[in-house]
């Protein structure tokens, strides 16, 4: 549906600066700005031009939602070649692709093009080791080539010389992988010089959504448009910067939008507080101290959410929340995230927030988790109580479910303080399935940003109430996210009682 524009946000969409940083808090629509802003400059370009509006956000949902804005507003056509929107991974894998077309450098075999995986944690090649002493190999750019270059291990990733050629040779890398080599290309003056003319030649409009999400590699790529003299727009909030477990610089970002001249498009008005107070709160959380009231007794939420999973398990019983968190680092681990989604998915017909990494750490397929499926069914019956001795039976039994595959064996045991661990787990799922009242989704403040509900129900901790009293800090990511999870509803949210 095509929504009528604010005054504020028609001149953010008509800002005329050739570096314009749109500015909006929650619910302000800054991504209906960034849609409205792409279609515009899209069609004031000439028919036959060979310079495009390139849109960038940093994670695939949010791509996939500034792109629905965009034809939802502009048509299909808007994102005809050369014009796109896509995530800044796959517009640096372009780039790769290009200078590897050009023999710019060279990959292993002379292949021209790269299709990168998510991850390639999944692949039999690469090996898992808790042993710090081993090291890995990894793909870099040494001089014109890309070559297999030894490195410290990668969480308990690693893999020989030989294997990583051989992989390299095929094509097989991960995107994190193909960072890794933009970047050390854009740091040689001729490659840069080339890239910044292939731009130039080829784009009309740079715009970022969600700018503040950008790592130093990023952060790079708007400069290079800048150097470019290419217009671009960033939109974004810093207080709204969660990413810094992918290394985001939200502060880095903040003094580069400065440094470059960026004009500002503030966008203030929001759309999504129906109630005068959650408004008000929104702007007192930027300002310095203020309270969070206690959501009355039965009062009904939509959702719970916290800063970690570790606060969501700690609250009431009636929370269940989507994941434990964390790295999947053993077998165990991800047979227990199994569990969670099976129960998710009958409870409240939600996926885990964890279902692809441990199918991928039991090197299994959704066809197998199929055949897994009643096994599940009866381990979640067994948890008729919280105690140890049914938490230890049926740790038992899940460790058992992956045999339900002819040739599979059951999942070992850990050592003693992990065994324990994986048994509270256990016990923390079991009080979610014996709870007299109905359960309600549970997520954190980075799964919910970006999205709104009617009533939010908040699982923070003492220490986070007195940081809210105290005046929450921009360059604190555990207030970034406190400020995220307070600001999701829309007629009302508040403290739930553990």
């Amino acid at each position: 549906m095509r929504h009528q524009l604010t005054d504020e946000q028609k001149a953010a969409v008509r800002s005329p600066a050739g570096r314009t940083f749109v500015e909006a808090g929650p619910g302000t629509g800054k991504t209906t700005v960034a849609a409205a802003r792409f279609g515009c400059i899209r069609y004031s370009q000439p028919v036959a031009s060979s310079r495009g509006v390139v849109a960038v956000s940093f994670t695939v949902a949010a791509t996939q939602e500034l792109r629905s804005r965009i034809t939802g507003r502009w048509g299909r056509a808007a994102l005809d070649t050369p014009s796109r929107v896509c995530t800044i991974d796959r517009e640096l894998t372009d780039i790769l692709c290009w200078l590897l077309r050009r023999e710019l450098i060279v990959w292993p075999n002379g292949l021209t093009t790269i299709d990168p995986l998510d991850s390639c944690d999944n692949h039999p090649m690469w090996k898992y080791d808790s042993d710090r002493r081993h090291q890995t190999w990894q793909p870099d750019l040494v001089g014109d080539a890309v070559q297999a270059v030894q490195a410290d291990i990668s969480g308990n990733r690693r893999i020989t010389q030989t294997d990583l050629l051989t992989l390299l040779k095929q094509g097989v890398c991960s995107h994190e992988d193909v960072r890794r080599i933009v970047r050390a290309a854009l740091a040689n003056p001729a490659l840069r010089a080339s890239v910044v003319e292939h731009r130039q030649a080829t784009i009309a409009h740079f715009i970022v959504d969600e700018v503040f999400d950008a790592d130093v590699l990023d952060l790079d790529l708007i400069r290079l448009h800048c150097e470019a003299g290419i217009p671009t727009t960033i939109a974004g909030d810093q207080w709204q910067a969660l990413y810094d477990f992918r290394k985001a610089v939200p502060g880095e970002v903040a003094a580069a939008i400065d440094q470059l001249g960026f004009e500002p498009a503030p966008i203030e008005q929001s759309h999504r507080f129906a109630e005068p107070h959650l408004e008000r709160l929104a702007v007192e959380l930027r300002r310095g101290g203020c309270t969070v009231p206690v959501l009355a007794e039965g009062t009904a939420v939509d959702v719970v959410l916290g800063r970690w999973w570790q606060h969501l398990w700690d609250g009431p019983d009636w929370v269940l929340p989507l994941s434990f968190g964390g790295d999947i680092d053993n077998a165990t681990d991800a047979i227990i995230a199994l569990l969670v989604d099976h129960v998710t998915h009958e409870k409240l017909n939600l996926r885990s927030r964890a279902r692809e990494d441990a199918l991928i750490r039991l090197n299994a397929t959704t066809d197998e988790l199929v055949v897994w499926a009643e096994r599940l069914s009866a381990v979640h019956r067994l948890l008729t109580d919280t105690s140890e001795a049914v938490a230890v039976q049926a740790l038992a039994e899940l460790r058992r479910c992956p045999t339900a595959t002819p040739g599979r064996r059951a999942v070992r045991k850990l050592t003693s303080d992990k065994e324990r661990a994986a048994i509270s787990r256990i016990q923390a799922i079991a009080a979610r399935l014996v709870c007299p009242t109905g359960l309600v989704e549970g997520l954190t403040a980075h799964q919910a940003k970006g999205r709104q509900w009617k009533t939010v129900g908040l699982c923070v901790l003492d220490t986070d109430v007195a940081a809210i009293e105290s005046g929450l800090d921009i360059n604190n990511r555990d207030h970034r996210a406190l400020y995220v999870a307070l600001t999701r509803a829309s007629h009302g949210s508040g403290r739930v009682r553990s």
